[in-house]
């Protein structure tokens, strides 16, 4: 199994399919849903990390770095924009 955020997508659906169909039963279904919920939860928080830091690193892997939109107040340029404004603003 790929390590990716489609791949567990896929298999999310697969479990659902299986379900209808009576391949497996609800406790495993659910355990299949714990599980997925914590990579999950894993994978916003490096999202997160990664908007805060400006997107830098690489991450895991797990989510395309190219899908992540980094906030704007948390840029390089902006930073150092927002800290030349403040010594301006107190004489310097």
């Amino acid at each position: 199994m790929s390590k990716k955020i489609t791949d567990l997508r896929d298999e999310l659906f697969d479990t659902i399919s299986k379900l209808k169909a009576g391949e497996i039963d609800i406790d495993t279904a659910k355990a299949i849903n714990s599980v997925s919920q914590t990579i999950v939860n894993s994978a916003k928080v490096e999202v997160d990390f990664l908007k805060t830091y400006d997107g830098l690193g690489t991450g895991s892997g797990f989510v395309p770095l190219d899908t992540i939109q980094v906030n704007p107040l948390n840029s390089k340029n902006n930073t150092r924009a927002l800290s030349q404004e403040s010594k301006q603003g107190d004489g310097g």
